[in-house]
């Protein structure tokens, strides 16, 4: 397929606001500049655990937009400008304390092929191991998606096909509104820096749509595409050749994700555009309520806090469980033995030594006395005075 043709609502540019266009000098000069310390991957958490990754903390250079870091650590422009609501978006100044939301409680549902979250405009890929023994990983990017009007498609989709160095056909709508108005245009835009579906393309069996990358990467963690799926130049990069043909494709609409690690129910939270404000908080309360989280209550509180400013990050609307806190590596679990937690270990049975045929006794060491038989014993490890 050397051209793409989209039939239905397909991806295209778009008109910028003021506020973009006067950027668009310092998003070039971003674009060319910044690069990500790495995609975020992480082990699948056990069956009945949801919870990955860890919110980060980094100090602003002079020269750092959020932008610049939201790329740098793979992330999208509303994600963290909801985690930094009181840093300048383009001069957060030097050393600013900047939150970094690279923690997210998984979508619910099967964990396999792509999901994409578009509440919080956010990929996740489930590699299929290539070994029975190996550890599934879960992969996952921001992404930009469809502006209110000409919304990204929910439902559950395949990839069909896959596209390198993809053309651009301009949709009938848009000729026709260019022609209106007596603007020039190319019909087909060629692979290359102005194509907005970038270099690589993943078809979905939906006429018209496309994970794709983007000319234009200000535009992740945004809403102003027409429908598409795109994400970071880097990230398509890397994403595309893991990602076989056939591989299942479900879009979800999730503002409210709940989530389990070692003990703790976390409540991770996005406005819900497009949602009706009180069914959505009523979803979110029959979550909490399936993992035993119900009003009154401290937990109650604190996941009522999260539904009335959506931070974004999962936050923890139930205490600990000492039960189940982490233990050191290498620790032993009480009960392990079957002794309950807090019981004394038994003495070792003492054991008769024989010495072989004419070893004699050990006797005393450097001038120090032998001890008589009812001395005490020191603990073994103990240190000598």
């Amino acid at each position: 397929m050397g051209t793409m043709t989209p039939r239905r609502r397909p991806c295209a540019p778009r008109r910028l606001p003021v506020w973009k266009a006067a950027a668009l000098p310092l998003a070039t000069l971003w674009c060319l500049a910044a690069a990500p310390v790495r995609a975020e991957t992480f082990v699948v958490p056990p069956d009945g655990e949801g919870v990955v990754g860890q919110v980060r903390h980094v100090r602003a250079h002079q020269e750092d937009t959020l932008l610049d870091i939201a790329r740098r650590f793979d992330l999208g422009m509303d994600e963290m400008v909801a985690a930094n609501p009181d840093v300048d978006v383009w001069i957060p100044g030097e050393g600013t304390r900047v939150v970094v939301p690279t923690r997210f409680v998984l979508p619910p549902g099967p964990r396999e092929g792509i999901v994409v979250n578009v509440a919080e405009m956010r990929l996740y890929y489930y590699p299929p191991p290539e070994t029975p023994w190996e550890r599934r990983i879960v992969i996952t990017h921001p992404v930009g998606i469809g502006r209110v009007g000409l919304d990204t498609p929910l439902g559950r989709f395949t990839v069909a096909d896959k596209i390198t160095h993809p053309s651009w056909t301009v949709p009938k709508a848009m000729a026709d509104a260019y022609r209106a108005k007596g603007t020039p245009f190319e019909a087909v835009v060629p692979p290359g820096p102005d194509n907005p579906l970038g270099d690589y393309a993943l078809v979905l069996d939906v006429p018209g749509y496309f994970i794709h990358g983007t000319n234009r990467p200000w535009s992740i963690g945004m809403r102003v595409s027409r429908g598409c799926v795109r994400l970071y130049p880097e990230d398509i990069l890397s994403l595309f050749p893991k990602v076989p043909q056939g591989t299942p494709v479900r879009i979800v609409d999730t503002p409210y994700k709940v989530g389990r690690e070692h003990g703790v129910w976390y409540l991770e939270a996005h406005p819900p555009e497009g949602h009706d404000l009180e069914a959505a908080r009523t979803a979110a309360a029959d979550l909490l309520a399936k993992a035993g989280v119900t009003p009154p209550g401290p937990a109650a509180d604190a996941a009522r806090a999260v539904l009335m400013r959506p931070p974004g990050v999962p936050a923890p609307v139930t205490p600990r469980d000492p039960a189940t806190r982490p233990r050191p590596p290498g620790s032993r679990l009480p009960g392990a033995d079957g002794v309950a937690e807090g019981t004394p270990p038994a003495a070792p049975e003492a054991r008769p030594v024989t010495l072989p045929a004419g070893m004699p006794p050990r006797g005393p060491i450097d001038g120090q006395a032998v001890p008589p038989p009812d001395a005490p014993r020191r603990p073994p490890g103990s240190r000598l005075p």
